[in-house]
Protein backbone atom coordinates (compact mmCIF):
# COMPACT_ATOMS: atom_id res chain seq x y z
CA UNK A 1 0.00 0.00 0.00
CA UNK A 2 1.47 3.34 -0.93
CA UNK A 3 1.79 6.33 1.36
CA UNK A 4 -0.99 8.26 -0.41
CA UNK A 5 -3.51 5.49 0.34
CA UNK A 6 -2.39 5.22 3.96
CA UNK A 7 -2.69 8.97 4.47
CA UNK A 8 -6.10 9.03 2.76
CA UNK A 9 -7.38 6.30 5.06
CA UNK A 10 -6.00 8.06 8.12
CA UNK A 11 -7.56 11.34 7.05
CA UNK A 12 -10.97 9.81 6.33
CA UNK A 13 -10.99 7.94 9.62
CA UNK A 14 -10.54 11.19 11.53
CA UNK A 15 -13.70 12.82 10.16
CA UNK A 16 -17.27 12.22 11.29
CA UNK A 17 -19.07 9.51 9.36
CA UNK A 18 -22.46 11.23 9.71
CA UNK A 19 -24.15 13.48 12.20
CA UNK A 20 -22.90 14.15 15.67
CA UNK A 21 -22.12 11.27 17.98
CA UNK A 22 -22.99 11.51 21.61
CA UNK A 23 -21.36 8.45 23.18
CA UNK A 24 -17.67 7.49 23.00
CA UNK A 25 -15.69 4.42 23.97
CA UNK A 26 -12.01 3.57 23.74
CA UNK A 27 -11.39 -0.02 22.73
CA UNK A 28 -8.02 -0.69 24.40
CA UNK A 29 -7.28 -3.81 22.34
CA UNK A 30 -9.17 -3.99 19.05
CA UNK A 31 -8.22 -7.67 18.61
CA UNK A 32 -10.65 -8.46 21.44
CA UNK A 33 -13.62 -6.71 19.81
CA UNK A 34 -16.20 -9.16 18.47
CA UNK A 35 -17.88 -8.33 15.18
CA UNK A 36 -20.00 -9.81 12.41
CA UNK A 37 -20.57 -8.54 8.87
CA UNK A 38 -24.08 -8.75 7.46
CA UNK A 39 -25.98 -6.74 4.83
CA UNK A 40 -23.13 -4.28 4.22
CA UNK A 41 -22.84 -3.49 7.93
CA UNK A 42 -20.25 -4.47 10.53
CA UNK A 43 -22.04 -5.23 13.80
CA UNK A 44 -20.11 -4.99 17.11
CA UNK A 45 -21.01 -7.11 20.10
CA UNK A 46 -18.92 -6.93 23.27
CA UNK A 47 -18.28 -3.20 23.62
CA UNK A 48 -19.38 -3.47 27.27
CA UNK A 49 -16.15 -5.35 28.03
CA UNK A 50 -14.29 -2.08 27.42
CA UNK A 51 -16.86 0.19 29.14
CA UNK A 52 -19.60 -1.48 31.20
CA UNK A 53 -22.11 1.32 30.53
CA UNK A 54 -22.50 0.06 26.93
CA UNK A 55 -24.92 -2.68 25.79
CA UNK A 56 -23.35 -6.12 26.12
CA UNK A 57 -25.93 -8.38 24.54
CA UNK A 58 -26.19 -9.15 20.90
CA UNK A 59 -24.75 -7.07 18.10
CA UNK A 60 -25.85 -3.63 19.28
CA UNK A 61 -23.77 -1.17 17.23
CA UNK A 62 -22.98 -1.07 13.52
CA UNK A 63 -20.70 0.56 10.98
CA UNK A 64 -22.25 1.22 7.55
CA UNK A 65 -20.00 -0.21 4.82
CA UNK A 66 -22.09 1.18 1.96
CA UNK A 67 -20.32 4.56 2.19
CA UNK A 68 -16.73 5.52 1.39
CA UNK A 69 -16.36 6.85 4.93
CA UNK A 70 -17.56 3.56 6.40
CA UNK A 71 -15.18 1.57 4.21
CA UNK A 72 -12.25 3.79 5.23
CA UNK A 73 -13.18 3.52 8.91
CA UNK A 74 -13.45 -0.28 8.62
CA UNK A 75 -10.05 -0.42 6.95
CA UNK A 76 -8.55 1.57 9.82
CA UNK A 77 -10.32 -0.66 12.35
CA UNK A 78 -8.99 -3.82 10.67
CA UNK A 79 -5.47 -2.42 10.88
CA UNK A 80 -5.92 -1.83 14.61
CA UNK A 81 -7.51 -5.27 15.06
CA UNK A 82 -4.44 -6.87 13.43
CA UNK A 83 -2.10 -4.87 15.68
CA UNK A 84 -4.19 -5.23 18.84
CA UNK A 85 -3.96 -1.50 19.40
CA UNK A 86 -6.47 0.94 20.85
CA UNK A 87 -9.14 2.75 18.85
CA UNK A 88 -11.94 5.19 19.63
CA UNK A 89 -15.53 4.71 18.50
CA UNK A 90 -18.58 6.94 18.87
CA UNK A 91 -22.22 6.01 18.31
CA UNK A 92 -25.48 7.93 18.19
CA UNK A 93 -26.72 6.46 21.49
CA UNK A 94 -24.96 3.72 23.46
CA UNK A 95 -28.19 2.75 25.24
CA UNK A 96 -30.11 1.96 22.03
CA UNK A 97 -29.71 -1.38 20.29
CA UNK A 98 -28.93 -0.75 16.60
CA UNK A 99 -27.04 2.53 17.07
CA UNK A 100 -24.80 3.61 14.22
CA UNK A 101 -21.08 4.25 14.54
CA UNK A 102 -20.77 7.91 13.59
CA UNK A 103 -17.11 8.61 14.32
CA UNK A 104 -13.98 6.56 14.80
CA UNK A 105 -10.26 7.08 14.89
CA UNK A 106 -7.00 7.09 16.76
CA UNK A 107 -5.68 9.99 18.77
Amino acid sequence: MNLKKVLSIALLSSFPLSGLASDWVTINDMSKLKYQIKDNKVWFRNVNEFDNSWIGCCYAYYLDLSTDEGKAAWSAMLTNIAMGSSYNIAVTDKTVNGSKVTFSGEW
